[in-house]
């Protein structure tokens, strides 16, 4: 594998979270995840196959936002 490649893949910005990972990542439980998902600041999913996922940078950018207020 060239370097290059290593160094994008490296990049865990660009992973796509299942709903576990997302849970996860923010540390929350099921039941809050879901009162969070259905709030409207929460990042929009990306549907595929009938499976919600999310980009961890979107993620990630709606954490440091909450934070700040």
């Amino acid at each position: 594998m060239s370097n290059k490649r290593k160094s994008q893949n490296s990049n865990s910005d660009n992973l796509i979270l299942n709903i576990a990972g997302v849970i996860s990542l923010i540390g929350v439980t099921r039941a809050t995840f879901n009162r969070l998902r259905d709030t409207e600041d929460f990042p929009k999913s990306i549907n595929t196959a009938g499976r919600s996922l999310w980009s961890k940078a979107s993620i990630m950018e709606w954490l440091n936002a909450r934070k700040c207020n």
